[in-house]
């Protein structure tokens, strides 16, 4: 017989529905993800129109920021998957439950790469990320659309950090509107999402002339955040590695089950179709 050819006789009951259950519900989430990105992704659509920064997607950077599509491709590879597992199982079709343990056995693979990477060379990804980020967070900041610039934003609000580089703040000396040579009012400033919360919420202007030579670090630490946001980022995954650890935990573990629990149903069914 064909691996996707269906066998109408029920294998393991509880396995089956378990795996059945959990995967529907996460394809029922997935679609929800799915109907937030498109509905978010038109809107900012409209903003950029009516803010004239409209422009096409050109490289992976303005995906990566756009965070809409990044909901729906996150949205996406959850749908695609969890259909493989839900109708594999509500069916025993053994093609269908190996293709979904495939899959979510690469998801698996890939973040465990990543966490490898990252933890035996932090000061080489931490290089890298400033390297890459500095032209696509600062040089292009005022010239993107408002999905990366709320980005940006919204991480340095967050990390309570300013710039990339390991000179932090002083890296938007690198954006041609915030550099002291710049054209208008925003010369020798950081943007407004740099400031300490108690200066931000006063007003939008207040990194105004963080950047003029004659201000200290120290100086303008009291108004502004002056750590770059790469070394806030991994600092605060030092702070909080127990929280960060069971985060992974929640994620990874059903992943595994997953896994062991569509390999076992595809190898039971595979017996029985050998014993008929």
């Amino acid at each position: 017989m064909g691996c996707c050819e269906r066998e109408n006789r029920e294998i393991s009951p509880a396995i089956k529905w378990i795996l059945f259950t959990f995967n529907i519900v996460f394809w029922v989430i997935s679609v929800l993800i799915i109907a937030v990105g498109i509905w978010g992704y038109v809107l900012t659509k409209e903003l950029n129109t009516n803010n004239g920064t409209a422009a096409q997607k050109k490289d992976i950077f303005d995906i990566l920021f756009d965070i809409t599509i990044v909901i729906m491709a996150f949205g996406s590879l959850v749908f695609m998957i969890t259909f493989f597992g839900a109708i594999g199982a509500l069916r025993e079709n053994i093609c269908l439950l190996r293709t979904y343990a495939v899959f979510l056995g690469i998801v698996f693979l890939v973040e465990i790469s990543l966490a490898v990477v990252i933890l035996s060379s932090p000061q080489k990804v931490k290089s890298g990320l400033r390297d890459v980020l500095h032209m696509e967070a600062i040089e292009d900041y005022r010239d993107a659309d408002i999905n990366r610039r709320n980005v940006i934003d919204w991480f340095q609000e967050t990390f309570e950090c300013c710039g990339i580089g390991e000179d932090g703040y002083k890296s938007w000396e690198n954006n041609r509107y915030f550099s002291c040579s710049g054209p208008g009012f925003e010369a020798c400033s950081v943007p407004h999402s740099c400031c300490r919360e108690e200066f931000r919420v006063l007003t939008t202007r207040c990194g105004e002339g963080m950047l003029n030579p004659t201000l200290t670090r120290a100086e303008a630490s009291q108004t502004i955040y002056t750590v770059g946001c790469v070394d806030a980022a991994f600092q605060y995954a030092r702070d909080n590695t127990l929280l960060l650890g069971g985060i992974s935990l929640v994620v990874v573990i059903p992943q595994v089950l997953g896994v062991a629990l569509a390999i076992s149903l595809s190898r039971q069914i595979s017996r029985h179709r050998k014993l008929r």
